[in-house]
């Protein structure tokens, strides 16, 4: 898959295939990947069916259950939303996933990052928590810049 062609219609086909031997929420990564391209490509129905189709739960607050969803797929769908103009509601929805990311790791102080990468070396899982954690605070200063918001150091 990653050397693919980056189309919607060739991934599709070949996610459909591999459908046949591993569902999608077994190879969600690249499920991800595929909502990723056709939501850059402006197929933002067919983003929506794929990352919905990976969420566990449904009801107004799924976005930021992190408890039934995984992370990554409610960062996905977080982006999804931003692209279909909820900016507002999809930007407090980051805030709650990232306060939960943070709660789930355990981190209270900015310092603590280093000591729990250091603490994770060789669990993959932890490393990748951190990793989207980082690019969920960006995400939250870009879309807070897109909203005209300030940046201060409590935001």
């Amino acid at each position: 898959m990653k050397g693919c062609q980056r189309n919607v219609e060739v991934w599709q086909r070949i996610l459909k295939v591999r459908a046949l031997v591993i569902t999608p929420k077994e190879d969600m990564e690249m499920w991800i990947k595929f909502a990723n391209l056709c939501r850059k490509s402006g197929r933002l129905s067919l983003s929506q069916k794929f990352l919905t189709s990976l969420l566990n739960s449904t009801g107004p607050d799924f976005h930021a259950d992190t408890t039934h969803n995984a992370p990554p797929v409610l960062y996905a769908y977080l982006k999804h939303m931003w692209a279909t103009g909820t900016k507002e509601d999809a930007f407090q929805k980051m805030k709650d996933l990232t306060k939960n990311l943070v709660d789930k790791l355990g981190i209270t102080h900015s310092h603590d990052v280093q000591l729990f990468i250091d603490n994770s070396k060789g669990d993959a899982n932890k490393l990748a928590m951190v990793k989207l954690l980082a690019r969920c605070y960006l995400k939250l200063g870009e879309w807070q810049v897109a909203l005209h918001e300030e940046l201060n150091e409590v935001s």
